[in-house]
């Protein structure tokens, strides 16, 4: 028992994990209406007699039945018929340990079996301490002695007598058994496993040493724990057999029913073995990947493929195949079962469907759809470029569209807006050319329909900012001259020589040397002979 103790102890130095997921009964799956009723919490704050107790005991167990427990029943019953008979209650506590102990073990308990569950003591005689234990407990309490259930990490044994002599009951040494509890002999132990330094073990008393080392991972544990045991040894056949979805199911009710670091690490570990059989048509295949984000460890992980698998599925049922339909109950899974916390991934879902969404109404050229669905992506994520790309190919087929109608200005009013709404789109030469020319065209065409007031009204407007449109091309330069060559043909028609040259002049100002300006200044000259 004790270099057993040592050697747990030096596995949890050199391991941690991290604690703090929980379980409600109503995230639970049953195998039986047995296990159902068990496991309510009702049912196992109160276990009012034998019976009672050995179905609970059972509940992870598939095949019980209500006559199976009767049967493990009755073979304790007689066990503590005949302890009573031999006077087990009024013997010195190490006598009725060991009278104990030989009973049960000769009655009972043929062959140590990791795998066992209890109802194994009875049918082949295998067992292991977490069964063994708690049939020593089941004895125990019909007779109405004293008795603790302590938990190691990876073992789990009895004590008689807790509040007298301490007797350790270890099940799984026959030849021995029964151990009195030594703490001078615990510390020697940890010395020479090296777990404490020399200085340590001059400078602290026994009780010290065993209080640090010993008491600071040994729990006292009920029947609960027990049970919770059972289903983790249950869980760990079934992993090692490669059953991860019963696994996970087992390490979730060791959990439920009493957590610590190795059903933890159990659970997690079954879920993240599942993982390679997500099917985008099938949305409950990604429940273990959800599952893993309550799991600080691998909270990250499991957001990051979240998003990851949330691209691919909706690139296959909405791209690839069209399946609209099934691609909305993959994102109704998701967003129902994504923590209430993880509002980071919601964003990154929600930008990744309107992507897909404007995709996908793009390809059936329904672009008024995608158009939407496109705009939503770029307010969660302006900077994206492939978002950029769709949105620009969209807005040019407008372009294309709108410059056929008789109305020029619904193409003026339409840039306009565009711009404003997607600023990336100035870095488009054609686009920023044609905003340009939206911008001039009500001074250029006012004058060219002679709408005198409503031209300059334009031009007061568009003043401020006309040098600002020249960015150095041969377009934007032969734009901005228009604005001032056709104010001057203006005037001109109306017989206005002064306003016809000082809107030349004005030109000037704006665009320096400009040859178109320069020449229709030469020809008015000419015509006026200046």
């Amino acid at each position: 028992m004790l270099r057993c103790i040592c050697a747990l102890l030096i596995l949890l130095f050199i391991t941690t994990w991290s604690i703090g997921q929980s379980v409600d009964y109503t995230d639970l799956d049953f195998h039986s209406e047995l296990e159902e009723e068990v496991l309510a919490a009702t049912f196992f704050e109160k276990l009012p007699d034998l019976k009672s107790k050995v179905r609970f005991l059972q509940a992870v167990d598939s095949t019980a039945t209500e006559a199976i427990a009767t049967d493990l029943t009755a073979h304790i019953e007689q066990i503590v018929a005949d302890l009573e008979a031999a006077n087990l209650t009024k013997k010195k506590p190490l006598k009725a340990a060991k009278l104990l102990y030989a009973t049960v073990h000769e009655r009972l308990l043929t062959k140590y079996d990791e795998d066992a569950q209890f109802a194994d003591i009875f049918t082949s005689g295998n067992y292991n301490c977490v069964t063994a234990s708690a049939l020593y407990a089941l004895v125990l309490e019909e007779l109405d002695l004293p008795y603790e259930l302590h938990e190691l990490p990876t073992h789990v044994y009895l004590v008689y007598d807790p509040a007298g002599e301490y007797l350790i009951v270890e099940s799984t040494a026959p030849s021995t058994g029964i151990f009195e509890l030594d703490k001078e002999d615990i510390a020697k132990e940890l010395l020479a496993e090296k777990l404490i330094s020399q200085a340590e073990y001059d400078r602290k008393t026994a009780d010290q040493l065993y209080a640090d080392f010993i008491e600071s991972e040994d729990k006292i544990i009920d029947l609960t724990g027990i049970l919770s045991d059972l289903y983790f040894n249950a869980g760990v056949l079934a992993m090692y057999e490669e059953h991860h979805s019963e696994a996970e199911a087992l390490a979730e009710k060791a959990v439920y029913l009493a957590n610590n670091e190795m059903k933890i690490e159990l659970w997690s570990n079954s879920l993240l073995l599942q993982l390679d059989n997500m099917r985008f048509e099938e949305p409950e295949s990604f429940r273990a990947l959800f599952a893993l984000q309550y799991f600080p460890d691998y909270e990250a992980l499991a957001m990051e493929d979240l998003v990851m698998n949330y691209g691919n599925a909706s690139e296959q049922l909405l791209i690839a195949t069209n399946k609209k339909d099934q691609y909305m109950s993959l994102r109704e899974y998701f967003l129902t079962h994504l923590l209430p916390t993880a509002t980071e991934t919601k964003a990154r879902l929600d930008f990744n469907h309107f992507v897909q969404m404007g995709r996908h109404h793009g390809l059936l050229e329904r672009y008024e759809q995608a158009y939407v669905y496109l705009d939503s992506a770029y307010q969660l994520q302006p900077d994206h470029l492939q978002v950029q790309s769709m949105l620009r190919d969209l807005v040019f087929g407008n372009i294309n569209k709108k410059a056929n109608e008789e109305d020029p200005y619904i193409l003026m009013d339409y840039l306009q807006t565009e711009n404003r709404r997607f600023p990336f789109l100035k870095e488009n030469e054609r686009f920023r050319q044609l905003l340009m020319f939206s911008e001039l065209a009500p001074v250029i065409e006012n004058f060219q329909e002679n709408q005198e007031e409503e031209a300059l009204a334009a031009y007061e407007e568009l003043k401020p900012r006309i040098a600002s449109l020249n960015d150095g091309t041969e377009a934007s330069i032969m734009a901005i001259s228009e604005v001032f060559t056709n104010a001057s043909s203006y005037y001109f028609r109306i017989l206005d020589k002064n306003e016809a040259f000082r809107w030349l002049e004005e030109g000037l100002k704006v665009l320096p040397g400009n040859e178109e300006i320069l020449r229709k200044q030469e020809m008015l000259e000419e015509y006026y002979g200046n």
